[in-house]
């Protein structure tokens, strides 16, 4: 079923994990290759734009189906969480101090039975370094403690 009829850069479509919502990434009314994130409700059939300029790179779905996690900024890229829903939106993870990475590739993950938000901290230096997170942004710690970047070997 085509959900778009809209001449522009649609990609990276994605399932919600109940199956209700596709979530995907346009251009489409961002300025100078800026994505947004859409969302198309199969339930209601409607379709519509839920981030405005926001320069989203990637984002990923948490297991309430509700909510999206999206890597977006200017100079660097933080996490974001926002509710399809009601579209409230706020920052996952709050640095304690002055930050000086990227939040990148985002994928739900479960250890020991809970579910934790896996991701890479992408430095200006090119060095990299995989984290995870509680997805209420709590208990952000390095998941992998290889030297420099052997884990990507």
């Amino acid at each position: 079923m085509r959900i778009t009829d809209i001449a522009a850069n649609h990609f990276a479509p994605a399932f919600s994990p109940d199956g209700r919502f596709v979530a995907w990434l346009s251009d489409w009314t961002g300025f100078g290759g800026l994505a947004d994130l859409w969302l198309s409700d199969r339930d209601k059939g409607e379709t519509r734009q839920i981030t405005r300029n926001a320069k989203i790179t990637e984002f990923c779905w948490l297991p309430d189906s509700r909510t999206i996690v999206y890597s977006a900024g200017v100079n660097l890229r933080d996490f974001n969480t926002i509710d399809v829903v009601s579209l409230a939106s706020a920052k996952l993870i709050v640095a304690s101090g002055p930050k000086t990475w990227n939040e990148t590739s985002p994928q739900v993950i479960r250890y020991r039975g809970a579910p934790r938000l896996l991701y890479v901290r992408d430095y200006e230096e090119e060095r990299k370094e995989v984290w995870w997170v509680n997805l209420d942004g709590s208990g952000d710690e390095k998941a992998v403690t290889a030297k420099g970047n052997a884990w990507l070997r």
